[in-house]
């Protein structure tokens, strides 16, 4: 298999633009990915298709319907893709459209600093992949969630609120459509000057990049090649870089992927990659969504399909099309999709830290009622578990229990309570201690957890079952950031802040370093209340090393009293984790956090 540098992998990267005849638009866009060079062949995404789907009712119903988009349907629309200027070494044949390159552009002088060679391509066709609609479905349904649809949002300057609210459902009815839709072109610039390819662009084919599912495991580190708002202004923003890690990974051939890795409205459609810990990168898939909302929240994810999926699904087409849809030019393609024992089957994943992955199945889901939360094993050995007091405080001794799963484990075990917070006012440290020995079978078992104390600049991630059901069974979502801040008291840490994406669900979830040792617990968010603004970057964290030797004083000797020496009574701790403004100024300037 080959791994490539960052700089050689934007030779995969590309914006595709399309002209639609009657378009509101002058011009769409989405980003995409150079599947063969020596064919001509790339896939973008499907969301360029929005706004013509709206305005065609055929199409419309084909897409609903998840059905192949032939050729025939675009015969008067045109394509323009976006290459990467390390292709210019071919001669091809650029393409001079006025949208995309001014005169000035074309000037000898100036070829050099455009980041971009611009060629014409032919749309060959559309196609769904239903097994990434089917998780997509499943883990987000069209009735809470919704999508951006690419960097061209229509706008309804007219009308009452009620057509105003219908037009948007239909717009976020397409994205959510458009979602598991890709759109495969060629571009026969490529086709014509094949001999003319420089032998490192030769071998720039998909196959030798791909990454094989079973090493895109949650906690990786992601890095995304796109272009912010694709073909609105490509000369700031042409293949720009973004860096994260995979959040979380579900579905058949792990084709539905979370990574908090930065994307703006227009990136769908461009490569992620996971860096493998000798820092060279492999493709893992091509964004879908760049923003989603939950329930009109902001989640501060991507969606990304997986690229054995996409490739999977398109392999299947290709064979049952080719005589109907004209794609005889992808055979070969196909042969290079289709399984083969050529490819190396990696079970250990090489992309992400030893002391993340070890620490990963010890991150618990805690359930009363209704309501999540996470938590953390502290002790395998006498089966102590780490969360918040707000997320088990409706649990009682019968009913609602406080329940707990392990990770990659189905059954639910019922826990007791060594220690909670039990006052009615506002603890800053809102932690209790669960016991659950039955689960911790299902745990290898393992010393105690090495507790660090927080710097500003730090590297961190949250680990914990955050924003989806848990009737989902999915395992804990992670997400990346750094220390923004630690807030000390008299010497003392008394809170830390993250830029991680904290979600509801989060709460009693560790905050890890790099090496997997314990930095915090992850209590909450924040809220404007007066926008009801939830802000998931922003969020407080208990500082492990100040609670630590209450927890370990109870574990050595088993005095559950001791662990009420967490409680916080000093009125300047409490005043700053409410967000309090009279502070020192005696001022009553109340705080809308």
């Amino acid at each position: 298999m080959c791994s490539e540098s960052p700089a050689s992998l934007t030779s995969l990267a590309c914006v595709v633009t399309a002209v639609f005849p009657d378009s509101k638009e002058n011009k769409h866009s989405a980003c995409g990915v150079l599947l063969n060079p020596s064919e001509g062949i790339l896939l973008c995404h499907g969301s360029i298709l929005a706004d013509f789907g709206l305005s065609e009712h055929i199409l419309l119903s084909k897409i609903k319907a998840g059905e192949v988009i032939s050729n025939s349907d675009f015969n008067e629309c045109s394509f323009t893709v976006l290459l990467d200027k390390c292709w210019r070494s071919a001669n091809l044949l650029v393409t001079q459209s006025p949208s995309i390159v001014t005169a000035g552009d074309v000037n000898a002088n100036h070829e050099e600093e455009i980041a971009f060679s611009p060629l014409t391509c032919k749309f060959l066709g559309a196609f769904r992949n239903f097994d990434f609609h089917d998780a997509v479905c499943k883990t987000m349904p069209e009735d809470n969630w919704t999508f951006a649809s690419g960097p061209e949002e229509d706008s309804v300057s007219s009308g009452n609120k009620s057509n105003i609210a219908n037009s948007e459902d239909h717009t976020n009815s397409i994205a959510f459509q458009l979602l598991s839709y890709f759109v495969l072109l060629q571009c026969p610039s490529l086709v014509h000057q094949v001999n003319q390819l420089p032998s490192p662009l030769m071998r720039t084919m998909l196959a030798e990049n791909l990454i094989r599912n079973e090493q895109c495991e949650v906690g990786s580190e992601a890095e995304i090649i796109s272009t912010p708002f694709g073909g609105l202004n490509p000369h700031v923003f042409f293949n720009s870089y973004s860096r994260g890690v995979i959040s979380n990974v579900s579905g058949r051939k792990g084709c539905w992927i979370l990574t908090d890795a930065r994307c703006i409205p227009g990136s769908e459609g461009g490569p992620l990659f996971t860096i493998q810990l000798d820092g060279t990168r492999q493709l893992a898939g091509m964004v879908v969504a760049s923003l989603c909302w939950k329930n009109k929240e902001w989640v501060g994810l991507s969606l990304v399909c997986g690229i054995n999926s996409v490739l999977s699904a398109l392999s299947s087409h290709i064979r049952r099309s080719m005589s109907v849809q004209g794609w005889r030019s992808l055979d070969s393609l196909d042969y290079d999709l289709s399984p083969s024992n050529d490819y190396e089957q990696h079970v250990d994943n090489q992309a992400i830290e030893a002391g993340m992955k070890n620490v990963m199945p010890y991150v618990v889901l805690v359930k009363v009622g209704r309501v999540w939360g996470s938590g953390f094993v502290i002790d395998t050995r006498k089966g102590l578990v780490l969360t918040c007091s707000h997320v088990i405080k409706d649990a009682s001794l019968h009913d609602p229990p406080i329940l707990l799963r392990a990770y990659n484990c189905s059954r639910l075990f019922k826990a007791s309570v060594i220690y909670r917070q039990t006052s009615v006012d506002i603890d800053p440290f809102d932690l209790a201690v669960l016991r659950c020995p039955e689960m911790m079978r299902n745990l290898i078992p393992s010393v105690l957890p090495k507790v660090v104390p927080p710097s500003i600049g730090q590297r961190v991630h949250v680990c914990g079952h955050a924003i989806f059901n848990t009737d989902l069974g999915l395992q804990p979502s992670v997400s990346s950031g750094v220390i923004s801040k630690v807030v000390k008291i008299r010497g003392q840490d008394i809170m830390v802040q993250s830029t991680c994406a904290v979600h509801a669900g989060a709460s009693g979830g560790p905050l890890l370093d790099m090496e997997g040792n314990l930095v915090g617990i992850v209590v909450c968010n924040t809220v404007d209340k007066c926008s009801n603004s939830t802000y998931p970057h922003v969020n407080f964290s208990v500082p492990a090393i100040t609670v630590w030797p209450s927890v370990l004083h109870y574990i050595e000797t088993g005095d559950a009293s001791l662990m009420k020496s967490m409680k916080v009574t000093d009125t300047l701790v409490k005043k700053l984790w409410a967000l309090d403004t009279t502070l020192e100024t005696g001022c009553t300037l109340k705080s809308k956090l």
